[in-house]
């Protein structure tokens, strides 16, 4: 690596969010209005209305074009046309606009002359920003390979880390191997590369148009100047710059994350696992030369650096990943190097994500490198270790080449000040009422705060959680916060008991041996494990319904609380199961089982047990319990990536039902690329689930499964099945609290749900992707509108539809029309038809009958009328969510597979600013225009020129 000149983007790909464009407004009426009331906008509110209508005409032009070319060649074959030429409206309109160098005559105040300018356009800045995440077993070397990157002095009794250590660390871009400890000041990284910019930022002023409903006036950017410290960053960069005559641009400054590697903290660390890091596993070399068999020899370190290359595969899949191997004085020849590069080696399907340790020949040529970086701690602070260089160029490296780019991601500025006032702050947290103050004193535009803040959450700058409601209200600063309290109660106790656990275990004996032995804690214990940082009662409520959030903990009792990854290891010596009558697998081989799926089973599973939750024999790798009366066994055989479920009664098709909705519900909530099979024991053989049901479904008596030479009767495997036409449905409490929430209707309609009502909701609510309309349920709306309406139905718009149909359907089921119409089936959205509600109710439909009048088979849609529940104001505001990227539209845009316009004779679309915002995302996301489909009346789409155009070219060709 060392001698390669590495190259580095400045102009990120990734378009800031769309919410920013439109402030969150519902509609164009509600902007303009808002404009008229402030005579100091009228101009802005003229200019905005001409950019709307400017790119109404565009849009509405554009699509003319595709629906001529679509009937003078057809679908097919404009389809596979070139996407060369295509009119690019939104860069014409949105595009970012260059900004010269910023220059002031003094020479004295350039710094602040570039701050204010920058306020004032309201600029965007790539963020610059990462995080560096340190896994491995315990005891690996994790916290000493930190201290080595950041140049401090080995310590030698260092102890083991609990849960995860949080730190910063600078990575200069001129300089990477001067890394630097301590907190890297917003403001001044600012300034920096506003006095570096050689050329504007693409993208720099993407979010914020001319559409922006708050353009910050002089007075704020003064207010914004007052609060940051620019006076003390513009002395020490101007004395820089006439000192140097350069100011050097701004460092890459990445928080390390050191994580607990005892297994009990696995749980924990799927939280944090996210896409934008740069990932080190470390391991000790030791471990993996010549040594004993099992755990503590080669075979075990193999095994658990596989299960965290696994891990980031599941949860931060893509990510850079580098492998560090420590006790290097130890193991310290190259002969031994090699032999472990090629152990490592033998790692397949697991090593896409490593990136190597490439090193140079003497002469100058690329030689051989090693899947790993062998390093040696103990020199830190004393000496310098060649290899620890390397690595952190390595680092540096992968970070700017992540496909990802978020180190480029345009943050806007306004929201970079906010964040240098809170990581300034002494305090962990702050509640929602004070971040909002916060922000005003900052001059943010309140509609920008939710976003900024769902931006710095998947940054991983600060937690702010969005979902349930009891999580809302508390802005997370410094994210150790959050772990500390969880290490409170969940920790390794071989390793980290400390003085005050001893003094709970005289004072509340008998709370503390159910902690301890059982993984059973009542809320008296937790308050007094949370007596310091945690005295609030508001913070105590917010960790415990965090951890019931995440399936960490689930109440068995009111004020009492499992916790699934402190539970005993194995049952005792002695103990016996009882024969089992059935038994399946869920097997997980095609990705690997993660320890936590089987924790987060358990919690599930104990939610649905019957008797009493607190004498259900559990233990870390197994379970016993019951399901209505039906007695049953868990097992989790983590070396064949299996869970075994034994039945003990005649109700093996209801555990089976239930166990498998469970483990997808853990799979859809945290993990969502897992993948598994279900298999079935019958007839001596182990049977995929999946063969047996399409036997069932030829009626076939016996049957051949794949791999096998024997046939096997399928009614071997009959009680795996139930007679009932629908099995109950399955969903756990923690999951519905969850969901009412988030949708307040719920809790109003709770009574009128069932097990099976409940289960559809959950799956339905939790992806928009799934809110499809059946075409039978479209002519059922339909035929009750012209019942409705009678002889004034073709008079009748959506909005009637609406207020007289569905509206009163929804408050009659409690749910939207959609799934009551579908018979509560759950229908993904095959295209998603953007439409205007002042549309005539009969055109709609006959829109779309000549828009599928060929398709035997009718898609089901997206139509937002009708897959959202239509009552109260604040239900439709739950819907939309706090921003536009997370607008269930946008979610269920995603899904879709094409994008349907619906025009009208009554209203141009493009007025209607949810329609713009539908555009703008169909356009991101790539439908335009191979994907787009457009019926309705044209009224809007006859362009004699384009027309004349295409007339003129043939003339041409045929001259």
């Amino acid at each position: 690596m060392s001698g390669k000149k590495t190259k580095f983007k400045n102009v990120s790909k990734e378009p800031a969010p769309a919410a920013t464009r439109f402030g969150g407004f519902k509609n164009l009426e509600e902007l303009d209005a808002k404009k008229a009331s402030d005579p100091s906008r009228r101009s802005a509110s003229a200019a905005s209305a001409s950019a709307a209508a400017s790119l109404s005409g565009a849009i509405r032009e554009k699509e003319a074009k595709i629906e001529f070319e679509s009937s003078e060649k057809g679908q097919d074959e404009v389809g596979k046309e070139s996407k060369e030429g295509n009119v690019e409206i939104m860069e014409d309109l949105f595009g970012a606009q260059g900004k010269e160098n910023l220059e002031d005559p003094d020479g004295n105040s350039r710094a602040r002359s570039a701050l204010e300018e920058a306020l004032a356009a309201d600029e965007s800045l790539p963020w610059r920003r990462g995080r560096l995440v340190l896994l491995g077993q315990g005891r690996a070397g994790k916290t000493s390979t930190v201290r080595s990157l950041m140049g401090k002095p080995f310590e030698e009794a260092q102890a083991s880390t609990v849960g995860v250590e949080t730190g910063s660390c600078q990575i200069s871009r001129s300089h990477a191997v001067d890394w630097q400890s301590g907190h890297a000041s917003e403001t001044e990284g600012l300034i920096r590369q506003l006095l570096t910019k050689a050329q504007p930022e693409a993208h720099a002023r993407e979010g914020f148009s001319s559409f922006s409903p708050e353009k910050p006036k002089p007075c704020d950017t003064k207010v914004l100047m007052s609060h940051l410290p620019v006076e003390e960053v513009a002395a020490k960069l101007d004395q820089d710059f006439m000192t140097s005559g350069h100011v050097e641009g701004q460092p890459i400054t990445f928080s390390t994350w050191d994580f607990g590697g005892q297994s009990v903290f696995h749980t924990l660390h799927h939280l944090f696992l996210t896409r934008c890091s740069v990932y080190l596993v470390v391991f000790p070399m030791t471990q993996l030369g010549e040594g004993p068999e099992g755990p503590e020899g080669p075979e075990g370190a193999m095994g658990m650096i596989r299960y965290w290359l696994n891990s980031l595969a599941l949860h931060a899949k893509g990510a850079p990943v580098l492998l560090v191997g420590t006790h290097k004085d130890r193991v310290g020849t190259e002969a031994e190097h090699r032999a472990i590069s090629a152990r490592l080696a033998q790692l397949t399907g697991v090593l896409d994500q490593v990136q190597p340790y490439t090193m140079d020949g003497s002469d100058g040529s690329n030689a051989e490198g090693l899947w790993f970086f062998p390093i040696d701690n103990s020199l830190s602070g004393t000496g310098s270790d060649p290899v620890v260089v390397e690595l952190r160029k390595a680092i540096e490296l992968a970070a700017h080449e992540d496909p990802e780019d978020y180190l480029h991601r345009p943050i806007p500025i306004r929201w970079r000040g906010v964040l240098d006032v809170l990581l300034s702050k002494e305090e962990s947290f702050v509640s929602m009422q004070d971040m909002k103050q916060i922000a005003e004193k900052q001059s943010l535009p309140g509609w920008q705060l939710l976003p900024m803040l769902q931006m710095f959450h998947e940054l991983g700058v600060l937690f702010h959680f969005s979902t349930p409601q009891e999580l809302r209200d508390i802005v997370i600063l410094q994210p150790q916060w959050l772990v500390t309290g969880m290490c409170q109660l969940i920790f390794d106790w071989t390793l980290h008991e400390q003085e005050h656990h001893k003094q709970l275990k005289i004072e509340m004996k008998s709370a503390y041996d159910a902690w301890r032995h059982k993984g059973i804690v009542t809320r008296r214990l937790l308050d007094r494990l949370w007596e310091r940082g945690y005295e609030q009662p508001a913070l105590k409520s917010f960790l415990v319904r965090f951890m019931e959030e995440v399936a960490l903990v689930c109440e068995v009792e009111p004020d009492t609380f499992l916790v699934p990854c402190l539970l005993p290891p194995s049952p005792g010596p002695g103990s016996t199961k009882p024969a089992a009558q059935h038994t399946f697998w869920l097997d997980f081989s095609p990705t690997f089982l993660p320890d936590s799926l089987f924790r987060r089973l358990i919690c599930y599973a104990v939610q649905k047990s019957s008797g009493n939750k607190l004498e259900l024999n559990l233990f870390a790798s197994d379970a016993f319990m019951t399901f209505d009366g039906h007695p049953f066994g868990l097992s989790a055989r983590r070396g064949a990536d299996l869970v075994q479920a034994d039945v003990y009664s005649d109700g093996a098709w209801l555990v089976l039902h239930t166990i498998t909705n469970l483990v997808e519900h853990l799979r859809l909530d945290f993990m969502h690329d897992l993948r598994y099979d279900v298999f079935l024991a019958g007839g001596g053989m182990r049977v995929k689930k999946a063969e047996v049901e399409l036997a069932r479904e030829r009626d076939l008596e016996n049957f051949r499964p794949k791999g096998t030479t024997r046939r096997v009767r399928t009614s071997e495997f009959d009680a795996f099945f139930s007679a009932e036409t629908s099995p109950p449905g399955v969903l756990v409490d923690s999951q519905w609290r969850q969901l009412k929430s988030t949708w307040p209707f719920l809790a109003r309609h709770e009574p009128k749900f069932g097990p099976a009502e409940r289960a559809a909701l959950y799956t339905y609510l939790r992806d928009p992707g799934l809110w499809g309309i059946s075409w039978a349920a479209l002519e059922s709306i339909e035929k009750d509108a012209k019942e409705t309406f009678k002889g004034n139905y073709r008079d009748k718009s959506m909005w009637h539809v609406v207020q007289h149909i569905v509206k009163p359907s929804c408050a009659k089921h409690g749910v939207p029309i959609a799934l009551v119409r579908n018979g509560w089936q759950v229908l993904p959205a095959q295209d998603f038809i953007t439409h205007c509600w002042a549309e005539p109710f009969q055109e709609f439909m006959d829109s779309l009958r000549h828009a599928y009048d060929t398709a035997v088979v009718k898609p089901t849609l997206f139509i937002c009328a009708f897959s959202l529940f239509q009552g109260e104001a604040s239900d439709i505001e739950a819907a939309l969510g706090q921003s536009i990227p997370q607008a269930p539209f946008v979610k269920a845009l995603r899904s879709a597979e094409r994008y349907v316009v619906v025009r009208n004779r009554m209203a141009d679309l493009y007025t209607r600013a949810w329609c713009l915002v539908e555009y703008i995302y169909a356009k991101k996301l790539g439908f335009y225009k191979d994907k787009v489909l457009i019926t309705g009346p044209n009224k809007f789409s006859e362009i004699p020129q384009l027309r004349a155009r295409r007339s003129k070219q043939a003339a041409k060709k045929t001259v």
